[in-house]
């Protein structure tokens, strides 16, 4: 599965998924040539996503957990008590919403 990104992006990506161990991303191609001026200044390149449905089933499913233990975790400000939980959460939270928006569905 292919998408999408800015190099930033990639590299986040690929830091994250690596922690995870069954989950790895590649660099296909990158566009390193100077953007328009109307554009922003980020490189793109697209990214192979190296992983089955059942992998992202089972990450999403985990990045649910993490995100309901960190939602009963937080306290009347919203700040979550658990710092390894609260640091697990913020990581891996972006991780999913990445991927969705980057077309990535949940599977089902």
């Amino acid at each position: 599965m292919t998408i999408q990104t800015d190099l930033e992006a990639y590299t986040t990506l690929k830091k994250l998924l690596a922690e995870l161990t069954d989950l790895s991303a590649e660099l296909l191609e990158l566009d390193d040539a100077p953007p328009d001026e109307a554009e922003l200044p980020i490189s793109g390149c697209i990214t192979e996503l190296c992983a089955t449905q059942q992998q992202l089933a089972d990450f999403f499913a985990q990045a649910q957990r993490w995100e309901e233990a960190a939602c009963a975790a937080m306290d009347e400000a919203g700040r979550i008590s658990d710092r390894a939980l609260a640091e697990r959460y913020e990581k891996y939270s972006w991780l999913s919403d990445f991927l969705m928006q980057a077309g990535v569905s949940r599977p089902a």
